[in-house]
């Protein structure tokens, strides 16, 4: 969190787990991708829910203020979106089309 912008858009991202040992040809970051996302977009925690529509989409919840520090994972969130694209990584999550629309700000 404490890197701008422009230093994670210029650098590669290189991802080892503890106690396993081996270079990162790009299967470490696309799990580590894979889990961050599973984690940080389940509704369990507060910040997004299920849409009304189905249970693959996922949207903002509005009960995300009463989370502590919300703005700073919703920061996070972005962050971890944002290295996705740049990198080319999949997530583990998909988001309604409004959400989308506000990402490109349409």
């Amino acid at each position: 969190m404490c890197y701008s912008r422009k230093d994670l858009q210029r650098s590669k991202l290189y991802v080892s787990f503890v106690g396993e040992e081996g270079l990162d040809y790009s299967g470490p970051s696309r799990e580590f991708f894979f889990l961050v996302s599973r984690e940080l977009f389940n509704p369990y925690y507060g910040l997004f829910e299920y849409s009304a529509n189905d249970t693959y989409t996922v949207q903002i919840s509005p009960m995300s203020a009463f989370v502590d520090n919300h703005h700073e994972w919703f920061r996070f969130s972005g962050r971890i979106l944002g290295m996705a694209l740049i990198h080319q990584y999949l997530l583990d999550a998909f988001f309604t089309r409004p959400f989308y629309k506000g990402l490109l700000r349409i």
